[in-house]
Order: C-alpha cells, then structure tokens, then sequence
C-alpha cells in the first residue's frame, strides 16, 4: 500500500511541473564559451575554460578563480557532485586533478602510468571512488579511492562503438549514465548491469536519482525511468549548449552564460 501511495505521489509531482517555468536562483556571464561545467549539491558552480583555467561562483555568487593546469587541449571534464573531491580530467592528457571545495588541489591521478588503457571519460563515484570509460572498448569501470577495480563491465556490447560517442558519464543515487549527444542514453546499477535504454536523441543529458533529465530542442524534459513517465519543465531559454543536474539544482549553459535553478 505504501509502495502504491508513494507511486502516485511521484507520479503527481511529475504530471504537475509539465509545462512549468523554473524560477531561475541566478544568472552567470562568462568571458567565453566554458568546455565543461559542473554543480555541487550546495549550488556552487564550477566552470573549466579550454586553456584548463577554473572558475568557482559560490553559492553567493561569488567568483573565485584559479589557473588549473594549463593545456592547449580543450577536452575537459568537471565533476563537483562531491563537493570536497572536485574531479577536473583532461582526456589528452590523460591526467585528473582533485580538488576541495575552496580549489586546493588534493591529488592528481595520471592514467597513462597506470594499467587502464586511454580514458575517455570520467566522474565521481560514492565512497571516493571513480568510474572510467576506457576509450578502446567502452569498458565501464569502477575503481575505489585505492584505484583498485570493484566493478568492471563492456558497455561497448551494447552500441556500435564505431558510431557512438559518449558526452555524459554521471553517477546518481545508485545509477550510472552514460550517454551521447543525439542519444541514445544508457543507464547500468553500481555493478555496471544495465537498467535502461533510452533513445530519445537529445542533445544534452544529466541524471538525478531515478529521473533522466534531458534537452530536446530547447526544450527540458524529465524522465522518470521507473515509472516511465516524463513532464516537460519550460526554461524559456534559447540557443542552450549544456545540462547539469545535481541534488536540487539544476544548471543550463547558454550563449556564455550559465543560468542556476533551483528544483520546485
């Protein structure tokens, strides 16, 4: 009964925000175009630009900027879902740096030394723990603060590795998603057993808990994957380049801008 209740509670909370505009917490003007972005579930928000340079708006709005480490390679990943292990990893490089919430840096992780192969794409996993993509196969794996693996499985099985290429590897809750722009999405448990696939061909993806959140020409959707039902949240946003969701946030990149929302 229980089980039914909170069923339908779900399922009314998501037919209610259909076509709902977000009250937006605030807006960012960047100085140009970021390659990636990420949200704490504070509301901080993490900016890397191309040249690997950081930038840190608070959750005043304040900004705080750091070099990072300098590359001329614009293939960055940022991932501050845990907010005092701040991953910032650099697939030509192949090197990740960690950082606390106030940018020291804590560790760096240089993949190239160890037996992994080249890395495509990396984030946060409980317990400080990873989760990778190799580049060759699409092995999913995880690997524990010791980066030693604890869960290992071929994602590359399940696509043409030929023709896919992930933009979105993000861990919620006890699912992991990985993902490309123009779709489809896959979403596997903490044992890399795969749950879901979506082929809805959106242009960006993020994931929280068990709802897919995803962009459709301009258009925010959510997705709920055990339920299967999805709600359409108007941002009245144009020309949108980006999607991040985290905790109670949910974060839109524009035309160098960055607009903050805070979920309803």
């Amino acid at each position: 009964m229980r089980r039914i209740y909170f069923s339908i509670l779900i399922l009314c909370v998501l037919v209610s925000t259909h076509a709902q505009t977000l009250q937006p917490v605030r807006e960012y003007a960047l100085t140009e175009q970021p390659a990636a972005f990420s949200v704490d579930p504070m509301g901080a928000v993490y900016v890397v630009y191309e040249n690997g340079s950081l930038l840190k708006f608070d959750t005043t709005g304040a900004p705080v900027a750091i070099p990072g480490r300098k590359s001329k390679s614009g293939s960055w990943q940022i991932d501050a879902s845990n907010p005092y292990k701040i991953i910032v990893f650099n697939r030509d490089l192949q090197v990740a740096d960690i950082y606390s919430s106030q940018f020291a840096k804590i560790n760096s992780i240089d993949f190239s030394l160890l037996e992994t192969g080249d890395i495509s794409m990396m984030c946060s996993s409980y317990d400080n723990a990873f989760w990778t993509l190799s580049a060759l196969n699409f092995d999913l794996v995880r690997l524990s603060e010791q980066l030693t693996i604890t869960s290992k499985t071929n994602a590359g099985l399940l696509m043409d590795i030929k023709m896919y290429t992930p933009s979105v590897l993000q861990e919620s809750a006890a699912n992991v998603l990985l993902a490309q722009k123009g779709g489809p999405a896959y979403i596997f448990d903490m044992y890399g057993n795969l749950q879901l696939r979506f082929n809805e061909r959106a242009d960006y993806w993020s994931l929280d808990g068990d709802v897919l959140y995803y962009m459709l020409n301009d258009s925010l959707n959510a997705y709920h994957t055990q339920l299967h039902e999805n709600a359409v949240i108007e941002t009245r946003l144009e020309k949108i380049r980006g999607l991040v969701v985290s905790s109670q946030w949910i974060v839109v990149l524009t035309d160098k801008k960055i607009n903050l929302f805070r979920k309803k």
